[in-house]
């Protein structure tokens, strides 16, 4: 009995188990869609199952299977080959992206006319090519390749004869030359030893194929950086409602997408919010959380601000200066006198450098509210240095314009 591939609807399922372990559920049945009842189904050469009345199987993958590995499935049906997918080939999809996959085989049997499909011919074109490359020796002169050996192989395997698989690649090669598909050309001209114009035809492949890279790149990155703006957006949406925490969460998933240095000035603007957020929400929490959000406001600002400089971004860099002014002078106040002067004291640096951007003539709002803050702030540190009480209305500053 011969062993040959087949099977129809395939499901693939991808349980959220630790090990990632694949189990396979498909239906075998012939090109007629009739069901193939009692058959054994083996998939990468090990696991198999044996299809129930309706064609239907099961099968636990090994944990060793990785994704994306090229596995095939065979069917115990004699006198029955696959059409499709290509000689049961298939790769395993990646669980990260899809948890179940859908395959659709169609079975045939020996001899058909359907099996010498374009794909079918332009695989084995290209394979044969790889054999005869590989096979040349030193010294060996150019000479139109002999195809004989291979249709007899090709033959056997499929239930033609030789002549019948030549008059198939024969009738492939004249149907490609009104192509406009420079790889399909290629491997035609390669088939007629027309081996100057194949290659030419395969540069141009190539070169095609590179331009298709570039845009799918672009978009891509396009897509990126709008599920960036999206993030942030709802993020925003959030703070607006005063739900901080829920905002924290959203610009959480924008900064994983331009974290890596391909978006530094993203990464920055991100960061300012995720700190705007965590400030927020540091002043309406209980003290223990609260410290905790208020260093992690002042975090955030400072990555921001090892990202970005003056001389590139001088408002989004004057814009960090003032929030990170804005949560020093907010913890100052709320720690013990020596550290809270300190803090203040940064807080004074802070606002100064925000400053050298937001002069009075050309950013007045900005200017005004940073000078008031700066009037807050000096007050605060003179009751810190007294020891004491800051008055309610000096602990929370305004922000500046802009600053949200």
């Amino acid at each position: 009995m011969s062993v040959l591939l087949a099977s129809t609807i395939v499901l693939l399922m991808l349980p959220a188990l630790p090990a990632r372990q694949v189990v396979l559920v498909g239906t075998v049945a012939t090109d007629s869609g009739v069901p193939v009842a009692n058959t054994r189904v083996t998939v990468a050469g090990a696991q198999s199952d044996a299809t129930d009345p309706k064609g239907r199987f099961r099968i636990a993958l090994s944990k060793d299977v990785s994704e994306g590995e090229r596995v095939l499935i065979t069917v115990e049906k004699p006198g029955w080959v696959i059409l499709h997918p290509l000689d049961g080939e298939w790769n395993l999809p990646n669980s990260k992206l899809q948890t179940i996959q859908t395959l659709r085989v169609v079975i045939v049997p020996k001899g058909s006319k359907a099996l010498w499909t374009s794909d079918r011919i332009e695989r084995y074109i290209a394979r044969i090519s790889d054999q005869i490359t590989r096979l040349k020796k030193e010294g060996d002169k150019s000479r139109p390749v002999d195809f004989s050996s291979y249709f007899v192989q090709l033959a056997e395997k499929y239930g033609s004869t030789p002549e019948q698989v030549r008059q198939e690649f024969d009738n492939w090669a004249g149907l490609v030359a009104g192509s406009s598909d420079y790889r399909k050309l290629g491997l035609a001209e390669f088939y007629k030893s027309n081996f100057a114009s194949a290659s030419e035809n395969f540069d141009k492949a190539a070169l095609k194929d590179q331009e298709r890279a570039k845009d799918l790149s672009r978009r891509a990155e396009q897509a990126e950086l709008d599920a960036y703006e999206n993030w942030k957006l709802s993020g925003n949406s959030l703070s607006s409602l005063y739900s901080f925490r829920r905002a924290l969460d959203k610009y959480a998933e924008a900064r994983r997408i331009v974290q890596g240095g391909r978006y530094p000035r993203l990464l920055a603007e991100i960061e300012t919010l995720i700190g705007n957020a965590q400030m927020e929400l540091g002043v309406r929490v209980a003290p223990e959380e609260a410290s905790r959000l208020l260093v992690g406001s002042t975090s955030s600002y400072e990555r921001a601000l090892q990202i970005i400089s003056r001389e590139r971004y001088p408002a989004q860099w004057a814009e960090t200066q003032a929030s990170l002014g804005t949560v020093l002078q907010v913890e100052g106040t709320r720690v013990d006198p020596t550290k809270g002067f300190q803090l203040l004291g940064d807080a004074v640096r802070a606002y100064s450098r925000a400053l050298e951007v937001f002069n009075q003539e050309q950013h007045p709002k900005e200017w005004a509210t940073t000078q008031n803050n700066l009037a807050k702030l000096f007050r605060s540190k003179v009751c810190v240095r007294l020891g004491r009480r800051v008055p309610n209305r000096w602990i929370r500053p305004h922000r500046p314009i802009g600053v949200r």
